[in-house]
């Protein structure tokens, strides 16, 4: 009886160490945490570029971008409709399957989540989820 004990608590421990861990999400790479400016003329048709708000971009008649923060804020900067821009301060969350959901509670209908596509230090590129 001992030896069964034994041989089944072993067995749980084994298990318990190979069993798969739902498909959780990935940690956030740290380059992400930064101010975004969109750089449209590169998107494709399914994602979209951006670099950091210091980069040198062409001239542009206005730029949305986005600031996001390890602590859980989202600023957006959207093209105001006058001129300049708009700031709506929002919070993310990373979801299961690794996308970045961003709510506004003031601003619902700027809700948006989105996919990681590829993250360096001077480019952020993203495709947009419904």
């Amino acid at each position: 009886m001992k030896h069964f004990t034994i041989i089944f608590i072993i067995l749980i421990a084994f298990i318990a160490c190979k069993t798969k861990k739902p498909a959780s999400s990935k940690a956030i790479d740290e380059k992400v945490f930064n101010t975004w400016v969109h750089e449209g003329e590169k998107d494709s048709d399914s994602t979209r570029q951006y670099r950091p708000s210091n980069y040198e971009l062409p001239p542009s008649r206005g730029r949305q971008g986005f600031t996001i923060e390890k602590n859980g804020n989202f600023i957006l900067k959207d093209i105001a409709p006058a001129c300049g821009l708009e700031s709506f301060d929002g919070k993310w969350i990373q979801e299961q399957n690794g996308n970045i959901k961003v709510n506004f509670p003031k601003k619902v209908e700027k809700n948006f989540k989105f996919e990681i596509v590829r993250i360096e230090i001077d480019l952020l590129i993203i495709k947009i989820k419904n």
